[in-house]
This record gives C-alpha cells, structure tokens and sequence, in this order.
C-alpha cells in the first residue's frame, strides 16, 4: 500500500498576499523550499534524550541517611531516661548541701553586721548627743533597739531592727541581761566607751559568728 510522504513545503511557500492575490515570485518559492528541507534534516538528526532514573541519591561523605534523622527525633528510650533522672538525682544531693552552707553563712553575717553596725551607731549617738545611749538586743526574737534610755523597759528607740528569725542570739560571757528582761544589752558612755564589755553569739546550723565587746573596741568573728 503506497502511502504519500508528507509535503516538505513550508506554509510560508505558498502563502499568498491578500490585498493584491498575486503568488510569491520563483526565487522566493526556491529560497524557501531550501530552508523546509535544512530544518528536515536537522529534526531528523536530533537526539532525544532519555529520561533519569528516579534511583535515590547516595548521601554524601559524613552525612546521616534520612532513616536515622528519624529515629532519632522519635523520643528517648527508657533506659536514657533513667540514666538521666539518675544523674541529676545525684547532682543534686551534692549541690542541694553546699546551697544550704551558702544561704546559712549569708545570713550568719548578715545578722552580724547588722548587730555591729547598731552599735557603732549607739557608739556614735552617745558622743554626739553627749549622753548615755544602749544597744539592747531581745534574746528569744533577735530584735534589737539602740535608744537613749537606761529605763528597765525597751522604748520606741532611735533605731529599730531584727535579724533573721532562723539566727539564735545567746551571750556568751558579759552584757548585760538584768536590766531589761529577755534582753542583753550594752551601754555607751558620750566618751565612746562600753559597759559591760562581754561577748554576743550568732548560730545558724553549726555555724556561728561572735560579735565581740570591749572598752573602746567593736568586732565581728
């Protein structure tokens, strides 16, 4: 069965001019004719390329395959997370002691600076008021007062304040305990000087600090 070829005439080949119906001339028809045939040959020449594989790619050198990523992103097993609250259990019971030491000894010297400012402050108010002025500090609370008074009772005072409610007060030696119940106390005459002399002690835990009174002399250990 005799099949006919398709025409290699180009549709610029006999394309003709509308407004004046008149054929392209023969060296237009040639020229044109020549140019079908090159561009024939030269589809017929191309080479058509094959379609990729879909193959997956290799992972790089050092990179991880996305299956691990994965796994890994999943959670912790139980035996890490027993090995980890096992581990923080024990870095606790070290810290948690050490932590405690810390905040008693902050607040065993800050109770005995605060008792030792407020008698260098009656010492001061003593010289400059040219009178007797005492340091009396309550033995079970651990709130003291510096005032002008030598009465038997604690009054409103110059200067009030307490140390911590955890910090025991005790006299070791000295002060005086008789004038005012529950309250050791020391006197400063408008010279500066102190009456009793004598020792107050601060505990905290198994801690303790020392403030230390004598003649002419204030001191914290």
């Amino acid at each position: 069965m005799h099949t006919s070829s398709p025409s290699t005439r180009h549709p610029v080949c006999h394309k003709t001019d509308r407004r004046s119906s008149v054929k392209i001339d023969r060296s237009s028809i040639r020229t044109c004719l020549i140019d079908a045939r090159r561009a024939k040959v030269h589809s017929n020449n191309m080479v058509i390329p094959e379609p990729m594989s879909e193959k997956p790619e290799k992972p790089y050198a050092g990179q991880r395959p996305l299956t691990n990523l994965r796994s890994q992103g999943a959670g912790f097993t139980l035996v890490e997370l027993m090995v980890t609250l096992a581990v923080l259990a024990i870095l606790l019971g070290i810290a948690v002691p050490s932590f405690q030491s810390v905040i008693q000894n902050n607040r065993l010297n800050t109770a005995s600076n605060d008792v030792l400012g407020a008698m260098n402050f009656a010492k001061v108010e003593a010289i400059r008021r040219n009178t007797t002025v005492r340091f009396c500090i309550n033995l079970g609370s651990g709130a003291w007062v510096v005032e002008n008074s030598t009465d038997d009772e604690v009054g409103a005072g110059i200067r009030v304040g307490a140390v911590h409610s955890s910090v025991g007060v005790a006299v070791s030696e000295g002060l005086d305990t008789a004038t005012v119940a529950g309250h050791a106390c020391v006197r400063f005459r408008p010279n500066g000087t102190a009456s009793p002399t004598g020792t107050l002690a601060l505990s905290l835990g198994q801690e303790t600090r020392i403030v230390t009174v004598e003649v002419g002399v204030l001191h914290a250990d």
